[in-house]
């Protein structure tokens, strides 16, 4: 999470909600979605970092 508009992110904590960033290995973060898909939550959104690549 780099650059940009942090007015968002600040927003949506304000307003009580999570931000969680997980970084890693594949497994690492394909577990870690599937644990946060268990509490429904309101947008879960994933990125690959061109420089892993």
């Amino acid at each position: 999470m780099g650059g940009g508009d942090a007015l968002p992110y600040r927003n949506r904590l304000n307003e009580g909600k999570y931000i969680v960033v997980v970084s890693g290995a594949p497994n690492v973060t394909n577990r870690a979605t599937r644990v946060l898909r268990q509490f429904d939550p309101e947008t879960l959104q994933s990125y690959i970092d061109p420089t892993t690549v």
